[in-house]
């Protein structure tokens, strides 16, 4: 019982910083190869939480129903999940997933490589990543269209794993933008990679940034 209390203690600790950094919130993913810029959007909401953590939600002894991912991250958010509210899964994911949390809902500050993923793996079904050589997370096509004529992605899965594994020629993220989801331009930079110019960026990413 004593590691499922700190799993716990993790799972709530990093719900909060789940809202603070991505809840409710746009990313930009400018990327470089071979001198060409891309961009891509992903889209955070508070449900996707539950996906992070990779726990296996219990019923609730009151109504007899599954908690849901909503009620889960709710109850994180306000100190009221206990450990008999999920469960880790039999197939060992659940502690994979929770040694890389931190990093996760980190993952405006960490994220330093973009790719499409290679279906080497039966039961995970995801399009793109983004991560380091310690995790990644994966990311589906939405039908939804931004101002910028962008498909926007949102967050699957979490992987504990290298990216460069998994994902096909991946690209070099240069910078990382983000926004809240109801405002129309990016304004915060929150990643940079080392020895790259903002303001070479932003030239040619101008149109994110201006109304």
């Amino acid at each position: 019982m004593e590691k499922k209390e700190k799993d716990l203690q993790i799972i709530i600790d990093c719900g909060k910083k789940y809202k603070e950094n991505l809840a409710g919130k746009q990313l930009l993913i400018v990327s470089s190869k071979n001198g060409t810029i891309s961009t891509t959007e992903v889209e955070f909401s508070l449900r996707n939480y539950h996906h992070f953590t990779g726990v296996k939600l219990q019923k609730n002894p009151v109504t007899n129903k599954l908690i849901t991912t909503s009620q889960f991250i709710n109850k994180a958010l306000n100190g009221r999940l206990k450990t008999d509210d999920w469960e880790y899964r039999k197939d060992g994911t659940t502690g994979l997933k929770l040694k890389i949390l931190q990093d996760i809902v980190e993952i405006h500050k960490t994220a330093k490589m973009i790719g499409s993923y290679v279906d080497n793996r039966v039961m995970l079904k995801t399009d793109l990543c983004i991560g380091n050589i310690f995790c990644y997370l994966g990311m589906i096509k939405t039908n939804s269209i931004t101002r910028f004529d962008n498909n926007v992605y949102v967050p699957n899965t979490v992987i504990n794993k290298d990216i460069r594994e998994d994902v096909r020629e991946p690209e070099k993220i240069i910078a990382i933008y983000r926004k809240n989801k109801t405002d129309k331009i990016y304004q915060e930079l929150t990643y940079l990679a080392k020895g790259e110019s903002k303001q070479d960026i932003e030239y040619k990413i101008i149109e994110y940034l201006h109304n």
